[in-house]
């Protein structure tokens, strides 16, 4: 493979030294056949993800890196690799809404995946994320299989909180957990992407020393975005345009990025009711119970938006989300 090839396969350095250690448990034929990674973060954690399944599944490994080029990169890179499957959160049509959990019949569907024959004369990959949203029969169907695992088949789980998951869960997979790189190695990493000066760490504190959300960041121009959302969203809040204009700005986003902006506009009204920034010693019951419920449709926001992909179900979650800001903060709808 190519210098040029290499350096258009989507890679991240930190990640190698667990890469690497993962893929030679898998040619020792040690690999376990279920494994927890943790992740504080989102975006970087399902990239992680993408990479170890391309690495185990790839037709042409070098140097415990995937190539990228072979028909099993690109079919797992389009999702459409028939021998990987996803567990996520779905959305309900029923409620509009995506499900609070993962549930059982999912589970039973991987289940019933993985007794299935290999297309590809390979193994079987299966991804569970967030994995500490399966509620309890989901959690108890998987135990089973964990206890008796089908042959050639891996069980990938992604969690941000792994003290949510089952000590049954956890004592039958070996773990391992993400951490960001060091600020230095993101410095750099950010400046070979194009990033430059102040920039670097405008971005990389926006996104948490997240060097990948800093880079997508930076990508949507955030900061102008976020003040453009919010001149429209004041616009809104007086009547004067509509929730669909709001939402038609924000739609193309991905949920990482909606969360994001839904958080920090959230937060600044949280803090305006409350009174933070003001020198005010008591605070009404009214804006008590406002702030309360500012709050609440924070951690909601959060949670819905947090592995919802199709376009129309985003914009479902987003118009409920800003006509109940609205109601919240001015009582009308």
């Amino acid at each position: 493979m190519s210098e040029e090839q290499k350096s258009s396969v989507e890679y991240s350095p930190w990640y190698q030294p667990l890469l690497s250690k993962l893929y030679d448990l898998k040619q020792q034929q040690r690999f376990p056949h279920a494994l927890i990674i943790q992740s504080a973060f989102c975006n970087g954690g399902l990239l992680f993800l993408k990479q170890l399944t391309m690495l185990l599944l790839c037709d042409e490994v070098e140097d415990s890196r995937s190539c990228g080029l072979c028909p099993s990169c690109r079919q797992i890179s389009a999702g459409c690799y028939a021998d990987s499957m996803q567990i996520t959160i779905e959305y309900d049509e029923k409620t509009r809404k995506l499900n609070r959990d993962i549930k059982i019949d999912q589970i039973r569907q991987l289940i019933y995946f993985l007794g299935l024959s290999s297309q590809h004369n390979n193994f079987k990959i299966a991804t569970i994320y967030p994995a500490e949203r399966m509620n309890k029969s989901a959690s108890n169907s998987l135990l089973k299989t964990l206890e008796e695992p089908t042959n050639d088949s891996f069980i990938l789980l992604m969690t941000h909180n792994v003290g949510r998951l089952p000590v049954t869960i956890r004592s039958r997979c070996q773990q391992f957990e993400l951490v960001l790189p060091a600020i230095e190695t993101s410095r750099n990493w950010l400046e070979n992407q194009g990033l430059k000066g102040e920039l670097v760490t405008k971005y990389l504190d926006l996104a948490a020393d997240d060097p990948h959300l800093a880079l997508e960041l930076k990508a949507i121009d955030f900061i102008q975005t976020v003040e453009q959302f919010r001149q429209l969203l004041h616009a809104f809040l007086k009547h004067q345009t509509d929730v669909t204009k709001l939402v038609e700005q924000l739609q193309n986003l991905q949920p990482l990025i909606l969360q994001l902006i839904l958080q920090k506009i959230l937060t600044a009204y949280i803090q305006q009711v409350l009174s933070v920034n003001q020198k005010v010693t008591t605070t009404s019951s009214i804006n008590k119970s406002k702030a309360r419920a500012l709050m609440n449709l924070q951690q909601t926001s959060f949670r819905n938006l947090q592995v919802e992909n199709n376009n129309l179900n985003l914009q479902l979650q987003l118009t409920d989300v800003l006509i109940s800001l609205k109601q919240i903060l001015t009582g009308s709808s």
